[in-house]
C-alpha cells in the first residue's frame, strides 16, 4: 500500500521541505474538515460506530507528496497523521534556526519502519552542507505526561541506534553511535521523558536536554553520559 505521504530523498533545503509538508498538511486537513461536517447528521444511537467507521475521501487535485495515496483513509489515520506532519514541520523550523549548514537528507511523514541494517532510515536526517555531520531525529505525537504505554521511547532510542534492542532490559551498544540525536514530542511526553528518576536516565550511559521548543512540540537531545549537575 502507498504511503499517505510520501517519502522525501535529499539533499533538500530544510525550507523547502517543510514548504511541501506543509502543503500536504494543509491537503489532508482540508478534507478531514469536510468530513466533520457530516458528523452532525449521525443518529446518537449510532454516533460511536459510525464515527469509528468514518472514511475520509481525498480530491483528486492532491499536492506532490499525496499524489500516490490511497483516495479513501480512516478518519483516525488522517488525524494521527496530521499531528505527526506538524510535530516534523516544528521540528524543521527549529532545525532551519538552530542548524543553519544542514540539509535534509531524508524524511519520512508517514513511517520510519523501512528500517535498513546497514544504513539508518529514521524519521528526519539531516546532513551537514559541504560536511559529513548527520543528525537524526524520530518524531512521535504520544498525548501522555504519565507514562508510555506503547514503549514510543524504547522503539525510537533503538531506531536512533542509542540502545541494541526494543526489548527489555535496556542495552547500549559499546560504543556511542555518531552523529547528534532527538526525539521530537509533544509537550506532555516531553514531560514524562525529562523525569530524571526514570530508571534508563538513571544508568548515566545517556541524558535528555530539551533544546527547543516549537508551540506545543518539544525538540530534546539524546546526550552520551550522566547529566552534569547544575
Amino acid at each position: 500500500m502507498p504511503h499517505m505521504v510520501e517519502p522525501i530523498r535529499g539533499p533538500q533545503p530544510v525550507e523547502a521541505v517543510r514548504e511541501q509538508l506543509w502543503e500536504a498538511h494543509q491537503f489532508l486537513v482540508s478534507a478531514a474538515k469536510r468530513t466533520i461536517g457530516r458528523f452532525n447528521a449521525v443518529e446518537p444511537a449510532e454516533w460511536g460506530a459510525a464515527l469509528k467507521r468514518t472514511k475520509v475521501e481525498l480530491p483528486d487535485d492532491p499536492p506532490h507528496l499525496v499524489r500516490h495515496a490511497s483516495k479513501v483513509h480512516a478518519f483516525a489515520e488522517v488525524v494521527n497523521q496530521g499531528a505527526t506532519l506538524e510535530r516534523l514541520m516544528d521540528a524543521l523550523k527549529w532545525s532551519g534556526e538552530m542548524l543553519p549548514d544542514f540539509d535534509v537528507q531524508t524524511c519520512h511523514p508517514t513511517t520510519s519502519s523501512l528500517k535498513q541494517d546497514t544504513e539508518p532510515d529514521n524519521d528526519l536526517i539531516l546532513v551537514r552542507r559541504g560536511g559529513s555531520g548527520r543528525c537524526f531525529f524520530e518524531v512521535s505525537d504520544v498525548a501522555s505526561s504519565t507514562g508510555d504505554g506503547n514503549q514510543k521511547e524504547i522503539k525510537d532510542l533503538f531506531s536512533l541506534g542509542i540502545i541494541a534492542s526494543p526489548k527489555r532490559p535496556v542495552a547500549c551498544p559499546p560504543a556511542w553511535p555518531e552523529g547528534r540525536f532527538f526525539l521530537v514530542v509533544s509537550e506532555e511526553f516531553a514531560e514524562y521523558l525529562l523525569r530524571p528518576t526514570r530508571h534508563c536516565l538513571k544508568t548515566g550511559v545517556f541524558h535528555y536536554a530539551q533544546v527547543g521548543r516549537e508551540g506545543t512540540t518539544r525538540v530534546i537531545e539524546v546526550i552520551a553520559g550522566p547529566r552534569r549537575p547544575a
